[in-house]
């Protein structure tokens, strides 16, 4: 019999009582069973209404708080205004109208030739020179230029500078190759005419150095140089810019082996960055910072260069402390950047290549509005590369690019993680019990953010990793935007999960 056959449920009850009476049962009627009424609503109380306000204001986890969606709307808009550069970084060239021309052959007649000079001046070197003592370059309103090709090397007792260029409208270095200088091989300080203001706000304001900078390094190779903050290059209030320079194999026993920055802005162009390392020999989280650039209260721009194999606690390749204006890193490649060796156990490594730590970011974290706040001050990386870096000492976070209390735009930019192993101990701890892993970073494989504002467009994350949380990224206390971003292969020894009630 089919289910469609089956009498109805009243006519199976009623043949079934007749069967018990032809069978001598004595059946009892049912008693009858009232309708149900409908319930009568009950008025809303306080508490009830604030419960029900409470649920539809915080969604499940992992759900977008409804708050926060109007604001997401405008803060995409207004966050990528911010991070797209109108313009292409460069620079204005100096004239060369009017300049005298002479040669040295010694390091002597160089310092004679800039001393005497009265006006726009030339000086053409050629073959190697030892620097007894720093060429000093102060006070020149016209332009210096030096140029070789010729090989520089810092000798004598101190082998400290092989260049001090200080308040001069005008100085280019071209075609030169310095080495083994113990306390920055170009020193330049207070080149900018007053202070140090209007050289950053011009070129944070227009994403390059609008008036003429005062110092440019074209075709400088530096290499083997030690010193405290800026082994390389160490420059204060200035404008400054590296035009096809390498800087290799410089070591700081503090900042910046490549480049330190203070108060200036520093355009580098078409520049190599390899092997230089900000030293932590005295384990002390002011040491082993930005391993080939340090700038800090600083604009940076940075075009069409590589960062490899460079080493330092935070920001391996770069770091960029309170930033001045929007700091720009545009068609560059960093690979193979790492956490100094024995860095302090006390100041956990981050930043496996680019290091981020702003002045705060209150006024851009305007949550529940439908407005977003313009952002001045950051850093925005447009079509870079990231690999094989990695920041997995002592618990680092960030394997590319870590950022504290500021502004990052990431738009058309490749990053993927690193393929080094890095040893983890095991409960025992002892050697042959140690187990091996592919890890980038301990938290977020490769972007780790803290109290930020993260805008991402047009970008991909692959292969990466993290020992802890964020297999691409660890975000706390972080608002962010993604746009057309891609995530592949990426993963994390363990998840968490909470829900932001801010």
């Amino acid at each position: 019999m089919s289910l469609a056959s089956y009498p109805p449920a009243p006519a199976a009850s009623a043949l079934l009582v007749l069967l018990l009476l032809q069978l001598g049962c004595h059946v009892e009627p049912a008693a009858s069973v009232p309708t149900p009424t409908a319930a009568k609503p009950t008025a809303p109380t306080a508490e009830t209404t604030s419960a029900r306000q409470s649920a539809e204001a915080e969604p499940a986890c992992g759900a977008e708080p409804k708050r926060l969606q109007g604001f997401k709307q405008a803060a995409s808009a207004c966050w990528a205004e911010a991070a797209l550069a109108p313009a292409a970084l460069s620079y204005q060239p100096f004239s060369a109208a009017g300049v005298q021309r002479v040669a040295a052959t010694t390091w002597a007649d160089l310092q004679r030739h800039v001393n005497q000079a009265t006006g726009p001046v030339h000086v053409t070197l050629s073959g190697s020179l030892a620097a007894d003592t720093p060429l000093l370059i102060s006070g020149k309103p016209g332009m210096v230029l030096v140029s070789g090709p010729a090989s520089i090397t810092c000798s004598g007792s101190g082998k400290l500078n092989a260049f001090i260029i200080q308040r001069s409208a005008a100085v280019m270095l071209q075609d030169l190759s310095i080495s083994g200088c113990t306390n920055a091989a170009i020193s330049i300080n207070a080149t900018a005419p007053g202070n140090s203001s209007p050289p950053i706000t011009a070129a944070a304001g227009s994403r390059r150095i609008s008036s003429a900078p005062n110092v440019v390094l074209k075709n400088i190779t530096i290499s083997s140089c030690t010193g405290s903050k800026g082994a390389a290059v160490a420059a204060s209030s200035s404008r400054v810019v590296l035009d096809g320079c390498r800087l290799t194999n410089n070591t700081a026993q503090g900042c910046g082996a490549g480049v330190y920055a203070d108060r200036a802005a520093v355009l580098v162009l078409n520049s190599d960055f390899t092997d230089n390392e900000g030293s932590s020999a005295n384990d002390s989280d002011e040491l082993c910072r930005g391993g080939a650039i340090h700038a800090q209260r600083s604009w940076l721009g940075v075009a069409a260069s590589s960062f490899a194999g460079n080493r330092g606690a935070n920001g391996s390749a770069v770091l960029i402390l309170q930033p001045e204006g929007m700091s720009q890193l545009q068609d560059c490649s960093f690979s193979n950047n790492q956490p100094c060796p024995g860095t302090s156990a006390d100041f956990p490594s981050s930043a496996g290549a680019v290091g981020l730590v702003g002045a705060g970011t209150q006024a851009v974290l305007q949550r529940g509005v439908s407005t977003c706040k313009p952002v001045r001050n950051g850093l925005a990386v447009a079509r870079c590369t990231f690999r094989n870096n990695t920041a997995a000492v002592n618990g680092g976070r960030g394997g590319s690019i870590s950022v504290n209390d500021a502004f990052l735009a990431v738009i058309n930019t490749t990053i993927a993680g690193s393929t080094a192993d890095s040893p983890l101990e095991t409960a025992k701890g002892t050697a042959s019990e140690t187990v091996r892993v592919h890890k980038t970073a301990l938290n977020g494989g490769c972007f780790a953010l803290d109290a930020a504002t993260l805008y991402v467009a047009g970008s991909s994350f692959s292969r990466c990793h993290a020992h802890l949380y964020g297999g691409a990224i660890s975000m706390l206390g972080v608002t962010s935007v993604m746009l057309d971003t891609a995530f592949d292969h990426s993963s994390a020894d363990q998840v968490r999960r909470w829900c932001d009630r801010v």
